[in-house]
């Protein structure tokens, strides 16, 4: 089973995982940008055909609609419908069709502009770095799917040292209206973990900056960095 719940994944990828016999799941929300709490899992051919039966106590979870229709033992579950369920996964394949219209060299030149403002104006006015996958790691040789979420290290500025710190900072930013992926521990210091931040794209996002000129652009991700930078600074109680 490939745990691809964040949607950042190409397209060739998830074949894969399903040419070589892998559920992939997936959800509506994060990277794909529908409402939250809708999700769903893509068999490889076959599985369904070779399913155990599904078991009784499924019927107080599911209906029969989720579940492919030859699937043994689906009867068992009630035949209503799920309206909410349905209209936010018809917001997902919304978003998934209109994202799969750009072409993948328009998404790598939007994904290295932002990039660009990540560095520029972002990292280095704060002295952060990017966290990569391993020491010496190139960002812009890793697969174009990794590069859509930036983790930031944080630590170096004295009020972000700690994971418990950005935690603080990331709940203040929330609330004045900026919202950062939340922090992970994935930076060690000699007395625990270290503060990240995370920023990240999403298909909205990028299929909005698909109709936008390469000025304009430059120009939006400009200021969502200095926006996102300033506020940084406000909640972790540095000065602007």
């Amino acid at each position: 089973m490939v745990d691809a719940c964040q949607a950042r994944i190409t397209s060739e990828a998830v074949a894969g995982y399903l040419a070589q016999g892998c559920i992939v799941l997936m959800t509506g929300s994060k990277f794909i940008g529908a409402p939250p709490f809708n999700g769903w899992a893509l068999l490889p051919p076959g599985m369904v055909e070779s399913a155990h039966a599904l078991p009784e106590g499924f019927a107080t979870i599911f209906r029969r609609a989720e579940f492919p229709r030859e699937w043994a033992g689906v009867e068992r579950l009630p035949d209503s419908g799920n309206p909410s369920l349905a209209l936010r996964l018809e917001a997902a394949i919304f978003e998934l069709e209109r994202f799969q219209h750009i072409p993948m060299s328009e998404v790598e030149a939007m994904i290295a502009a932002f990039e660009h403002a990540l560095a520029e104006h972002l990292l280095e006015p704060l002295g952060a770095r990017l966290v990569t996958p391993g020491e010496g790691a190139d960002v812009a040789h890793c697969p174009i799917e990794m590069r859509t979420l930036a983790t930031l290290d944080v630590s170096a500025l004295p009020n972000l040292r700690t994971f418990d710190a950005a935690q603080q900072v990331h709940r203040r930013m929330a609330l004045d209206g900026v919202r950062l992926g939340q922090p992970v521990k994935c930076v060690r210091l000699e007395e625990g973990w270290g503060g990240t931040l995370r920023v990240g794209l999403s298909m909205p996002q990028l299929s909005r900056w698909s109709t936008l000129s390469e000025a304009e652009r430059a120009d939006e991700l400009q200021g969502d960095m200095r926006q996102i930078r300033d506020s940084i600074l406000q909640a972790s109680g540095h000065r602007a």
